[in-house]
């Protein structure tokens, strides 16, 4: 009972995600134990578990969580200046790594996961990364940092995301961008799609698509025809079919491709075709398959060819966390012209979808605002201070701030125009 062993329990932390709390002793006071205990903030009679550490360390002097759901906990003692990291889903220590300086504050930082500690009498502050490596010291502070603390809430993060376009040939393929950030690798798999799309009738269905994943400099780094198949180059070292096969999100159709890849932060191009030029719609999809790993997905886009009907272009995204997301928005299609896009869509229309379907924005042209929806003021001012104002007046945008949730952006034509058009979703809050 936590009521047995509340003297003890001087050391605690709350996972806003879960509104899990975790409880440690105090080893100063006497008969205390090196327990750590979790508890549900809705029932703080009973601890959920509890794991006794007192085979990892020799003193329970601080503690710390990694904010988001499922989230690893940070046990410091100072007499073995040591940090020991619990995965609370499996009750078990994970790892544990010496600190430079005895870990007598702690704090978490929730972009990256990275643990801050301090001794309270040096003048420095130390940070380790999730796996126990040292990645940062501070400048001399001058003085003893008696206390440390970093932001405890994560509010919001882009999830999983995914385009649907109809793929054609040459330089109107489909090319999916995106970005990771943070200071470990991210592991995530890619798929595209097109067979399986005609259950949910979609027609004109890309029958065999193709898969190529390219880094920031354009080179070819990843490559797959057909899941089942494993292609090795690259960043592909070895058979995939069985890791696709356990991540939950193997492709439903054996011709339909897929990559899984371990990929540090920077700028990557996803680019579906169809086998010998076929034509038709497909969808470029990407998981996030560590969610607690320190990084995350950043800003994402979609470059394809606009057309009418069922084949206009459409962007989905998930925003995950316990807090609204603000996101700008983009429909592009003048501006591509500079960069050698060919055939562009001169006048793009933007519509934002929540995930019943329901219409809850729409743009036509960024300096004018359309009131209605969730947009309540007018948004040119605050467009032009985002940073990401489109450059042509012809062009869309919509800053939204968005509750947890799937959400769908539909780019089309003014008047059933057609052409290459581009869409972006910019996170606004990216240290969440």
């Amino acid at each position: 009972m936590v009521s047995s062993t509340t003297s003890c329990e001087s050391y605690s932390d709350l996972n806003p995600a879960d509104e899990m709390l975790y409880r440690g002793g105090d080893t100063r006071s006497s008969g205390c134990g090196l327990i750590l205990y979790q508890l549900d903030k809705s029932n703080l009679c009973c601890p959920n578990w509890s794991l006794n550490l007192s085979g990892q360390i020799s003193s329970f002097d601080a503690l710390a969580v990694q904010p988001w759901s499922g989230g690893y906990i940070y046990v410091a003692s100072v007499s073995s200046s040591k940090i020991v990291v619990v995965d609370p889903a499996t009750r078990t220590v994970v790892r544990s790594f010496i600190t430079t300086a005895a870990p007598n504050y702690i704090a978490v930082n929730p972009i990256n996961g990275n643990v801050y500690i301090t001794d309270g009498a040096s003048h420095f502050v130390y940070a380790y990364s999730p796996t126990g490596a040292l990645v940062w010291t501070s400048p001399d502070l001058g003085g003893a940092a008696g206390s440390i603390a970093a932001p405890r809430v994560v509010t919001s993060r882009l999830g999983n995301i995914s385009s649907r376009a109809f793929v054609q040939t040459g330089e109107n393929v489909m090319i999916g961008g995106f970005i990771v950030q943070g200071t470990q690798p991210k592991r995530v798999i890619i798929r595209a799609i097109g067979p399986e799309l005609t259950q949910y009738g979609v027609p004109n269905a890309l029958a065999n698509p193709t898969l190529e994943l390219h880094d920031g400099s354009g080179a070819l780094i990843a490559s797959n025809d057909n899941w089942q198949r494993t292609i090795i180059g690259g960043i592909i070292a070895r058979e995939q079919v069985h890791d696709i096969q356990n991540s939950g999100h193997a492709p439903g159709d054996p011709r339909e491709s897929a990559i899984i890849a371990d990929l540090p932060a920077g700028n990557y191009t996803a680019i579906v075709r169809g086998v010998n030029n076929m034509t038709g719609v497909g969808l470029v999809e990407l998981y996030d398959l560590n969610l607690d790993a320190s990084s995350l997905l950043g800003n994402i886009s979609t470059r394809a060819v606009v057309q009418t009907d069922d084949n206009v272009m459409i962007g989905g995204f998930i925003v995950q966390g316990t807090q609204p997301k603000e996101v700008i928005v983009r429909a592009l299609g003048p501006e591509l012209t500079p960069f050698g896009v060919p055939d562009v869509l001169a006048d793009p229309t933007l519509d934002l979808h929540n995930g019943a379907g329901t219409l809850i924005a729409s743009n036509n042209n960024w300096q004018t605002t359309i009131i209605g929806g969730i947009i309540t003021t007018n948004q040119v001012s605050a467009i032009q201070s985002s940073g990401h104002a489109p450059t042509q007046p012809s062009e869309s945008a919509i800053i939204a701030t968005l509750p947890p949730g799937n959400y769908t952006a539909i780019v089309r034509g003014v008047n059933n125009s057609t052409g290459n058009a581009l869409v972006e979703v910019y996170d606004l809050q990216p240290f969440f």
